[in-house]
């Protein structure tokens, strides 16, 4: 009897009781939130430090940065004969775009006075080549581009029809000095560099420079080796690429390229760490997953 109302008393006292409640899947993803971005503040401050470990060249568009020790120079290098040349080559490239929509096609309207517009700037640019300090054979090779360039206005406007043939056989005559502005800017251009660099190298201790990482902003669309990335794959080698040479495509300040950077390294060391391979994160961390399940899904 007394083991029938100790159980009728446990009964009721369990009932009387709150019942713990189950969390709510609310307050389990308010839990995910929260650690998850105690997480990336941890990742973001590990990723930071490694700048710090050696000097590290920023190169942007028109400039190039160096950091070290807390320091940091930033120095325009570009000369102007580097970007007279590109400008200069734009002319022809102007012209070609500007007749594309409409090659073939009678000239109407609009395009002429496009054409009579462009033509009017090549004219009043021409007496002032002499003014931009190229060398004479230099100056030579810009004249031959706008006057052939006139000469194609003035033969599209007076037959009235931008046709094919007459496009091609001005491309085929500005092609050579555009060619010839494309090397002596890439000349300029790396000249002007490896001058600057050498100039920070011997700055440095031997020790701190085997230390350097260089990250070269790259354009929003690539479409051919960028110049400063082929100068820095020759100097540091191409076992450098992925270790001590970044790229940074469709990045435009110095900070990005910098964060860029630094996600970079420690990716390298994390997925060392949990995979042993360095490259693991670079390549994606879903991606041997993704592979597997698409042959799954449609077929190796």
């Amino acid at each position: 009897m007394n083991a029938i109302l100790i159980a009728i008393v446990l009964l009721v006292c369990a009932s009387a009781s709150p019942q713990a409640q189950e969390p709510s899947l609310k307050e389990a993803e308010a839990r995910l939130a929260a650690i998850n971005a105690l997480a990336r503040g941890h990742y973001a401050r590990a990723r930071d430090s490694v700048l710090a470990d050696g000097p590290v060249i920023v190169i942007e568009a028109e400039a190039a940065t160096l950091l070290h020790n807390g320091t940091s120079e930033r120095v325009a290098y570009l000369p102007a004969r580097y970007r007279h040349f590109k400008t200069l080559g734009h002319v022809a490239l102007g012209l070609w775009a500007l007749v594309e929509p409409r090659l073939g096609q009678p000239v109407d309207t609009a395009l002429g006075a496009a054409l009579t517009a462009y033509r009017a700037e090549l004219d009043g640019l021409l007496p002032h080549v002499g003014a931009l300090g190229l060398r004479w054979d230099d100056a030579s090779r810009q004249r031959e581009i706008l006057t052939a360039s006139i000469a194609y206005i003035d033969a599209a406007l007076k037959a009235e029809r931008a046709t094919v043939e007459a496009r091609a056989e001005w491309a085929d005559a500005v092609g050579p000095a555009l060619l010839g502005n494309a090397y002596d800017a890439a000349e300029a251009q790396l000249g002007a560099l490896h001058t600057l660099v050498e100039r920070w190298r011997t700055g440095l201790p031997p020790d701190d420079w085997a230390k350097l990482r260089v990250v070269v902003l790259g354009p929003n669309r690539p479409r051919e080796a960028h110049p400063p990335l082929a100068y820095f794959q020759r100097r540091l080698g191409e076992a450098a690429r992925g270790s001590h040479l970044f790229s940074a495509d469709n990045v435009t300040t110095s900070e990005g390229g910098l964060e860029i950077l630094a996600a970079a390294i420690s990716d390298r060391r994390l997925a060392y760490d949990f995979f042993r391979n360095s490259e693991r994160l670079s390549r994606g961390l879903l991606m041997d997953a993704t592979i597997r399940h698409l042959d799954r899904l449609l077929g190796p």
